[in-house]
């Protein structure tokens, strides 16, 4: 019984995400940025993509990373423990394709 309010619950609140991050990012019609969702010592994080850097520099001079974090501390704020509350500033991280190659690449000469 349990196991299926859990379920129940979940699957809700994943809809609720999907929806907010249409909601947030409906300006990149054609390039909407992509997300991935993991969990990490018992916290969720979302990771926003966006496919340059210059839709990721939109985002942010529209203030659309931040409304997505807000909206994500609404949505999992009651989570966490009063020592480690949920923080959507922590939680969310943007970026934008082949930063990841930037930052760690390694020179071999």
């Amino acid at each position: 019984m349990w196991l299926i309010v859990g379920q129940t619950r979940l699957i809700r609140l994943k809809q609720r995400d999907s929806q907010v991050f249409n909601d947030t990012f409906e300006v990149f019609d054609r390039s909407k940025p992509s997300i991935e969702e993991s969990c990490q010592y018992g916290f969720i994080h979302f990771t926003v993509i966006f496919q340059t850097e210059g839709e990721l520099e939109r985002a942010e001079e529209l203030g659309l990373v931040e409304r997505y974090q807000a909206a994500i501390q609404n949505l999992y704020g009651h989570t966490g423990s009063k020592v480690r509350p949920f923080d959507a500033e922590v939680a969310v991280y943007a970026t934008y394709e082949g930063r990841v190659y930037e930052t760690v690449s390694i020179d071999t000469d």
